[in-house]
């Protein structure tokens, strides 16, 4: 997970686009028991979800999706104002599954 973060900042750069709004989020999977793991992505996925806007906040999850799952878990209100996808991501297990909200 911090490989893809590293990665995100070093195409923002190439980009000449600040990283600013570029959060880091869970570094572990979230627990069987629905316990979310708080981090400064959830946080700031919250807030935009929350914030004034016309119509839903899009919120695509190109891998795992934990911080989506634990924004959620944290303030449950969020998906009345979020549309979100994810893509395939692979458990611990090994077993793999597609994922869309």
């Amino acid at each position: 997970m911090r490989r893809s973060f590293a990665e995100i900042e070093r195409v923002l750069s190439r980009l000449g686009r600040s990283a600013d709004t570029l959060f880091a989020g869970s570094e572990a999977w979230l627990p069987s028991d629905g316990t979310p793991l708080p981090s400064a992505a959830t946080a700031d996925l919250i807030t935009r979800a929350m914030a004034p806007r016309e119509g839903p906040l899009y919120v695509v999850a190109i891998g795992a999706i934990t911080n989506i799952a634990s924004a959620i878990l944290q303030a449950p209100e969020i998906i009345k104002h979020i549309v979100s996808s994810g893509s395939a991501a692979t458990r611990p297990t090994g077993t793999t599954h597609a994922s869309s909200i």
